[in-house]
């Protein structure tokens, strides 16, 4: 008898990320950890818009990364009819269009309009639109319905790879100077307006713990001079810190934390969510978009935004729990690692190729 040996060629998937050089490295890590043999990743802008290179599949995130320049200009109203005819001439040359929706408009653009459109312009040329939870999905199906778009749910990776190291409460809290009877209530990330300070000003005052602790590292940023006038003043134990924090400084403020309180109040997605769960720390958090189906049901807490005694008491319940030992690590490695996102987004781009 003759044996065959009968060979599968598999075929290169070409794949056009467009991001640019951020300081949150969420995109970057997925453009490294989707490239292989397989699937072949370039990372680049203006490959989007010169048209010179052909791409099986383009991935976007963020909207308003498509018009980074080299002097970071971001998109005004003229560019919606641009970038509507340059994924039309992609998607004629047989290109599939893939958008994460992080969330319902961008936070960098000036003017409603313009950061409106830019969403609706992407999301009616997508082939596939990824969200990061059931909350984004449902809504985004009640919409008008685009024919033959696919929907799936694909969560926020963990930075496991990124940070993959730890070390102690003890450690974080000597090197950045923070007394280890406090009990650290962490606000991550750049404030976008006056209504995210006073959500997390009025539950600190409130909060009735002698020995309570803000750490907010970017409580002033670039807009602060909007509300110069506007006095805040913390009661209690408190940094508040100036600017954009380094990926080295990440670590220690996630491990010095009792608790991440996320101050979002219009938001899909945090990725302080996934964040917190990878240092193990009680996260709470507005009830809102994509996050509460992450928080309740594995002993972390949501609360209403907009009533400050449901803010408050999930802050209590926060502190309460971080006594004790937390299984946020454990679920975040199982279901939100960076290999298992990856290989969740490897099979949507070969289902759609």
């Amino acid at each position: 008898m003759v044996k065959i040996k009968i060979e599968i060629l598999k075929t290169t998937i070409h794949i056009l990320s467009v991001h640019a050089n951020a300081p949150n490295p969420f995109i970057s890590i997925l453009a490294n950890g989707i490239s292989s043999d397989q699937y072949h990743v370039d990372s680049n802008i203006n490959a989007f818009w010169d048209r010179q290179k052909k791409y099986d599949l383009i991935q976007i995130h963020w909207p308003e990364f498509l018009f980074y320049s080299k002097n970071k200009n971001l998109p005004t109203s003229e560019y919606g009819e641009r970038l509507s005819e340059t994924l039309k001439q992609w998607k004629n040359c047989g290109t599939k269009i893939v958008f994460t929706r992080h969330d319902v408009a961008t936070h960098y653009v000036q003017g409603q309009e313009v950061r409106t459109n830019l969403f609706e312009i992407i999301e009616s040329n997508a082939d596939a639109i990824v969200h990061l939870g059931y909350f984004s999905k449902d809504q985004m199906i009640r919409r008008t319905p685009v024919n033959n778009q696919l929907h799936v749910v694909i969560p926020h990776h963990i930075y496991d790879e990124y940070y993959p190291y730890s070390f102690s409460m003890t450690k974080a809290r000597k090197d950045l100077e923070i007394h280890e009877k406090f009990k650290v209530i962490l606000t991550f990330g750049t404030f976008r307006d006056l209504e995210e300070h006073m959500l997390i000003k009025n539950a600190f005052e409130q909060l009735n713990e002698p020995d309570k602790y803000l750490f907010a590292p970017a409580w002033y940023h670039d807009g602060w001079h909007e509300y110069k006038n506007i006095q805040i003043t913390l009661d209690g134990n408190c940094w508040l810190g100036r600017g954009t924090v380094n990926s080295n400084m990440l670590p220690y403020c996630f491990a010095a934390a009792d608790v991440v309180f996320i101050q979002r109040l219009r938001n899909l997605n945090s990725g302080n969510l996934p964040m917190g769960f990878l240092f193990n720390k009680t996260v709470v958090a507005p009830a809102i978009g994509n996050m509460t189906e992450y928080l309740d049901n594995i002993h972390n807490f949501s609360f209403d935004p907009f009533d400050s005694s449901s803010v408050l008491h999930a802050l209590e319940k926060g502190l309460e729990r971080s006594k004790y030992p937390q299984m946020n690590k454990t679920y975040a490695m199982k279901h939100w690692s960076t290999a298992k996102i990856c290989d969740q987004y490897r099979k949507l781009y070969q289902q759609l190729t």
